[in-house]
């Protein structure tokens, strides 16, 4: 998809998915989230990115999430929801999808990842971790559905704690 002007505001430029990768310790729910090495100054995000052309959504959350962090074998919860995002200082309007998932294998508290990528991404480097849910304040409005996780998560979140710290 292409950006162009209506009326002074921008058309959808491009579909995007964002992933909550939650896990759940003895005491709290926690999400996975990264921090650029190179640039601290974009925030604290979750993996997200671009849907490519003839890509399912669900191919380009996984698919975003093994280059972004190097994780594979995540089971998809469900679709907490989508929306309109406005990029002002590009022109851009982003339709943006999120999900929730969830690791079935153990994930380190703290790892760094280099992503491996045919783009503009390939070779940044990323500091992940996990905070409490309650803590959670991402940049560029990716915290926009994580109040959802919780309603997403009761009856069906995550098997024994102990496999998940």
């Amino acid at each position: 998809m292409s950006c162009c002007l209506k009326g002074g505001f921008a058309v959808i430029t491009g579909q995007k998915v964002l992933a909550y990768i939650i896990r759940k310790t003895e005491e709290r729910i926690e999400l996975l989230v990264h921090e650029h090495r190179d640039f601290p100054e974009a925030g604290i995000q979750v993996p997200a990115g671009t849907v490519e052309e003839n890509e399912s959504l669900e191919e380009a959350l996984l698919r975003e999430i093994s280059e972004e962090s190097g994780l594979e074998g995540l089971t998809l919860v469900a679709k907490l929801g989508d929306y309109h995002y406005a990029v002002k200082e590009r022109n851009e309007l982003h339709h943006r999808h999120f999900y929730l998932l969830k690791a079935e294998k153990p994930v380190s508290a703290t790892f760094v990842h280099r992503i491996k990528s045919h783009d503009s991404d390939n070779g940044l480097v990323f500091l992940y971790r996990w905070i409490p849910l309650e803590n959670v304040k991402l940049a560029g409005e990716q915290d926009y559905f994580v109040n959802r996780i919780n309603r997403s998560c009761e009856g069906r979140l995550l098997n024994s704690p102990e496999q998940y710290t």
